[in-house]
């Protein structure tokens, strides 16, 4: 079962990765071609979407994908400090905008800003403050970046300002941000194991859920023929998607519709091998342990796992106990009271029976 599962993971994973890298491919191809500015901008938007779904795919490998995994998910935790890191920078891109010269757009001053209490740079502060007080910028560069209008107290107080704000950055925010990330990085780390089956489940589910090639062409074929037969319905797309890039033939959007369909066509032919060809029923069968313990399965240490289940399990025993002895005390309590209720109304009952 556990060697059918992992050949089918496999066998996914090659045909969901091929897409992507046969695109990936292709685009890297087209570099020389392309031509014009906004052709290029285009090609570099989809090379780097193209690795970032590579790399989102190899989750599934057992190589790398804990590692992917670990620190994708290491990352939500530590959202709200993010959060207060944004609103620290509102504050001070506000400040430093009304401080900026009148030459300078918004855009100079929020990304100096930015090299400045994020990356530490001090080209950045001392470009949007008085910080190079040596003028070491008149000496390399022969002008100043930033000289506050001409006004000696805009240079004093930006200076003061940006002390400040790369104080809290540097100080603060970075390292209190790093070491959050590292103590979550360490939680999510052992169990980056469970987030990889649980990736190669849904990538099972997601495959056996995709329209598959219809019956009837792969009738009688074997499973090499049915691949071959699939691809070659790829070759009249290949040859417009060739014709379109190097003769310009016909509109970029032509060529470009061409390539989705190769890579369509070699994904279906790729998955063949995992889809149900035949008329038997195949079911994903998704099992989970009864006794899974989430901070048990977190420390690697047997020993040390072993003594705190018996601590837990003494400390139930004992609150088990201390409720039976709980209930012991209020019977007692009760069945005192009811003696002293009825020591107390004993003389009563014997006045009352006295002849006048």
């Amino acid at each position: 079962m556990l060697s059918l599962w992992q050949v089918s993971c496999d066998s996914l994973q090659l045909a969901l990765g091929s897409g992507n890298k046969f695109a990936l491919l292709g685009l890297f191809l087209l570099g020389d071609i392309v031509g014009t500015p906004r052709a290029k901008v285009l090609l570099a938007l989809n090379l780097l979407l193209r690795c970032l779904a590579i790399i989102s795919e190899l989750r599934a490998n057992p190589l790398v994908g804990p590692l992917i995994i670990a620190v994708i998910q290491s990352f939500a935790p530590i959202t709200p400090m993010f959060t207060f890191m944004g609103m620290m920078f509102v504050t001070f891109a506000l400040t430093f905008l009304t401080l900026k010269d009148e030459d300078r757009s918004p855009g100079y001053v929020l990304l100096n800003l930015f090299q400045a209490l994020f990356l530490t740079d001090s080209d950045g502060a001392e470009s949007i403050s008085g910080l190079d007080i040596g003028h070491q910028q008149t000496l390399d560069f022969g002008i100043e970046m930033y000289t506050g209008d001409g006004s000696h107290l805009l240079l004093i107080v930006t200076t003061v300002i940006m002390l400040f704000a790369t104080s809290i950055f540097s100080l603060v925010l970075l390292n209190l941000t790093i070491g959050m990330y590292t103590k979550f990085y360490e939680l999510q780390e052992p169990l980056a194991r469970l987030g990889l089956q649980q990736c190669r489940a849904r990538l099972c589910v997601r495959f056996a859920l995709r329209p598959s090639v219809p019956r009837t062409w792969l009738a009688g074929m074997s499973l090499e023929g049915s691949k071959w037969k699939t691809c070659l319905f790829a070759l009249p797309f290949v040859v417009i998607f060739l014709a379109s890039a190097i003769f310009e033939l016909w509109s970029v959007y032509s060529g470009g519709l061409c390539l989705c369909a190769v890579l369509l066509i070699c994904q279906a032919a790729l998955l063949i091998n995992v889809d149900d060809l035949d008329s038997r029923h195949r079911y994903l069968w998704v099992c989970y342990r009864s006794d899974y313990s989430e901070t048990f399965y977190m420390n690697q240490d047997a020993e040390i796992t072993q003594l705190k289940s018996e601590l837990q399990d003494a400390e139930r025993r004992q609150s088990e106990e201390i409720a039976k002895i709980a209930g012991d005390v209020r019977r007692l309590e009760q069945s005192v009271k009811a003696c002293c209720d009825l020591l107390r109304g004993k003389p009563q009952d014997t006045l009352s029976c006295t002849p006048q």
